[in-house]
């Protein structure tokens, strides 16, 4: 819980990180969650993405973020939420093992097998990290392109 709480509070700072920067000609998003700077980090060397990444230890700032980055961003923050739901669907499925989501350099975004079952817990808490990446992605990028509608 009181990491959810954490992750929460976060997420307002980011939030208001992105909106205090958003009339920047310099494009800026603050990454607290190790999760989501695996998925940033694996995005860039994929796509070789020029963005720059300062690490703060605590966080990221990430310098530069390209609204052709935000839109793969969104669409692999997608493609998770749809494999953790398939992934919950069939908890009690017999011999079923979890997918998820792995970005690579070499083969790029794929969905690939697990040697678990599905946990509910571990698939619930990945459902709500991601969703709050997918949120303030397209939030930001709505902020740097208002001509942007995302449905």
């Amino acid at each position: 819980m009181k990491k959810l709480i954490r992750n929460l509070i976060y997420f307002l700072i980011i939030l208001f990180l992105m909106g205090s920067c958003a009339g920047n000609k310099e494009t800026k998003m603050i990454i607290f969650n190790e999760n989501h700077k695996n998925i940033f980090e694996n995005v860039i060397l994929y796509k070789n993405y020029n963005m720059e990444i300062i690490d703060n230890g605590n966080f990221w700032i990430i310098k530069n973020i390209s609204e052709e980055a935000l839109l793969e961003l969104i669409g692999i923050a997608r493609l998770k939420l749809d494999v953790i739901a398939n992934n919950i669907a069939n908890v009690n499925t017999e011999n079923y093992l979890r997918k998820y989501v792995k970005i690579t350099v070499e083969n790029g975004v794929e969905v690939v097998d697990d040697t678990e079952n599905v946990d509910l817990t571990r698939e619930t808490i990945d459902m709500i990290e991601i969703q709050r990446l997918f949120e303030a992605s397209v939030e930001y990028l709505m902020k740097i392109n208002e001509n942007i509608i995302i449905m």
